[in-house]
């Protein structure tokens, strides 16, 4: 990610040299979405839920609580 999106003209990167230049692939910031990456998000969101209603801790825990409240 770069910042700001989208770069000034003036941005390093878009000033290298042309042997770097070749060596460089820019893309957005959603480049990782795709129809795979949703699918496989939906999956895990999916079966953490099935987690927590068997009782378990969920696979993933990204705010840092992970006991019941």
């Amino acid at each position: 990610t770069l910042s700001p999106e989208p770069p000034d003209a003036s941005h390093p990167l878009l000033n290298l040299s042309a042997a770097a230049a070749s060596r460089l692939l820019l893309t957005p910031h959603t480049a990782g979405v795709t129809l795979g990456s949703y699918k496989r998000m939906i999956e895990a969101a999916l079966e953490n839920m099935a987690r927590v209603v068997r009782g378990e801790k969920p696979a993933s825990i990204v705010n840092g609580i992970s006991e019941r409240r």
